[in-house]
């Protein structure tokens, strides 16, 4: 049979998911680096980064129910269109809060954002199943995911940019960094650097006018800078200030913001806005879903009734397990932009680190969807738990280098925090992909956009969780944020020991003879139930009830056990009656 991955549809599908992912994480990074420090530092208190992260995640928990109704209301490319075409206003909104220094008209275009992005969720996901063959559908999963990590890596990497370009910070100048005197201190300068002394000279002004008496021009060799001032600040970190001065007025130029690029966000986010929303015209009509469908506006009614309907099957566990790994992400991405102050390294050489975690998670995405081929592997997934168990440990236990805010990005790159998120992303995508492609595999085709909306829903719970998580624990770790890794590795610990037992005996995880299970939308005769089948050496996890005996229909039937309950007998009467 051959694959729709190469196909209009399925790459349309791919190209505005990549794009829509980029600016999602364009803006949320570039917020969470400013409440860290950079034009709204101290604004939201010490747990900045996580109001953020709330505001990002509420909106996928209310509407992801409604979200999923819509996609089964409607054609999914239709969905996908008007949620697109809404993006770009949404940008300009966004821009315009970073160019007049508003934050809380940038987090109100944030809010829109995940709302637009609630309503494509279901959609996209459900929108896979409609495009490719069952056959197809881990390999779908894992170059969308591959592509998507890709596309966060870009976004990640443009929002270091954006956010040095918006909000440029004074560097610790490498000639008199770490120059002790005096007995155990230093004396240092906080320095920009500067392409003429012309520029230098208006920026020494600039400074002097905002209260920075002793700044002065200085003539290096390889060019000028301009020191804000020269401190004298005592080495052993217990001797300091709770907030030495040139903290102080590290953060004070930061709000102050007298350098920054101020439109350079807006054209950022219009721009990939109006991609995605090119991308979306080359999607291939899909069906139009079921126009009788009645809407259910209560958010939370939707999720307890088809949270009821999953629990008849494993599909249920299958679900919370998928949703569990957000949990431990939701943690690890409000840790990672901390090592801007971690290792005293420029936002830009942070967004390299959060772009080898998205590299690192596409890598394992695309090594797992390979190795599944036409079958899900749920083999894989206690490897991939295992993995974030070790490399989130790695990452608590050893201490980060302060690499100071003139480190080359090669050095960030090769250090031991880099491999180690690269280790833990790699497993990420082992973990994640045979999950999703159950998932996909296991709801029913009427309605697996309220399946699908209903799981993304809880996962975003779960990055809620991961917030409130960080928000408590965020006062006990300060200053070595990094250590939290190691709450991401308890509890990735305790969590692959309970799905393991949960999923005991059921052949879902740990297979017997089988490799994984076989899905082949071939229908073996005319009269056939089932769309869906297990090959005689496979495992029997494809259509699993909750005490672990097999049902006897498809997993779609599986879905459907209460509305034909009321049928099965007078069927079973027809059987008799036949000679």
């Amino acid at each position: 049979m051959k694959s729709n991955l190469f196909k209009r549809g399925f790459l349309s599908l791919v190209m505005t998911q990549f794009f829509g992912a980029m600016n999602d994480n364009i803006l949320k990074a570039v917020l969470i680096f400013m409440v860290i420090n950079g034009a709204w530092v101290g604004v939201l208190g010490e747990s900045g980064p996580s109001i953020v992260t709330f505001c990002f995640t509420i909106p996928f928990i209310l509407l992801s129910g409604f979200a999923g109704q819509v996609s089964d209301r409607y054609s999914k490319r239709t969905v996908t269109w008007w949620v697109k075409s809404v993006e770009i206003p949404i940008a300009l909104v966004a821009g315009y809060g970073f160019y007049v220094q508003n934050l809380w008209m940038t987090l109100f275009a944030l809010v829109a954002l995940t709302c637009q992005s609630a309503f494509f969720g279901p959609a996209k996901y459900g929108m896979i199943a409609e495009l490719v063959d069952d056959s197809d559908l881990s390999r779908a999963n894992g170059s969308i995911n591959m592509l998507t990590n890709l596309s966060v890596i870009v976004g990640t990497l443009l929002a270091g940019v954006v956010s040095d370009a918006y909000c440029p910070l004074p560097h610790r100048d490498p000639a008199l960094a770490d120059r002790q005197i005096d007995q155990g201190v230093d004396e240092f300068a906080l320095s920009y650097e500067v392409a003429s002394p012309r520029e230098g000279d208006e920026k020494v002004a600039i400074l002097k006018e905002l209260g920075f008496e002793n700044a002065a021009l200085r003539v290096e060799k390889d060019g000028e800078v301009v020191d804000v001032a020269v401190y004298r600040e005592p080495v052993d970190q217990q001797a300091k200030a709770a907030e030495p001065q040139s903290q102080k007025d590290k953060y004070k130029l930061a709000v102050l913001n007298p350098f920054g690029a101020i439109l350079l966000p807006m054209l950022a986010l219009v721009l990939v806005a109006v991609l995605g929303w090119l991308a979306s015209l080359f999607l291939t009509p899909l069906p139009r879903g079921n126009a009788k469908l009645k809407f259910e506006f209560n958010p939370f009614s939707t999720y307890i009734e088809t949270i009821k309907e999953m629990s008849k099957t494993r599909l249920l566990m299958v679900m919370m397990a998928w949703g569990y790994f957000y949990l431990l992400a939701g943690i690890a991405l409000l840790i990672v932009p901390e090592y801007t102050e971690i290792m005293d390294i420029t936002r830009q050489n942070a967004s390299i680190l959060m772009g080898v975690l998205g590299i690192a998670i596409g890598l394992g995405c695309g090594v797992a969807g390979f190795i599944s081929g036409h079958k899900i592997m749920p083999r894989l997934i206690p490897m991939g738990a295992l993995g974030l168990i070790v490399f989130f440990f790695l990452l608590a236990f050893v201490t980060p280098p302060v690499l100071g805010m003139k480190a080359q990005y090669y050095e960030v790159l090769f250090s031991s925090v880099s491999v180690f998120i690269l280790c833990a992303g790699f497993s990420a995508g082992f973990y994640i992909v045979p999950l999703q492609a159950l998932l996909q595999s296991l709801s029913p085709d009427g309605e697996r956009g309220r399946f699908l909306g209903t799981a993304n829903g809880v996962s975003f719970m779960f990055l809620t969780l991961a917030s409130l998580v960080v928000l408590v624990l965020a006062p006990a770790f300060k200053g070595v944020e990094y250590r939290m890794f190691y709450v991401c590795s308890g509890l990735m610990l305790v969590g692959a020991i309970y799905f393991l037992w949960v999923f005991r005996g059921t052949g879902l995880l740990i297979g017997g003879a089988a490799s994984g299970v076989l899905l082949s939308t071939e229908v073996a005769s005319a009269d056939s139930t089932s769309d869906e089948t297990l090959s005689e050496h496979e495992d029997a996890t494809e259509c699993m009830t909750e005490d672990g005996s097999l049902s006897e229909g498809s997993v779609s039937d599986a879905k459907k056990t209460d509305s034909e309950e009321s049928s099965s007998d007078s069927h079973h009467d027809e059987e008799e009656d036949k000679p």
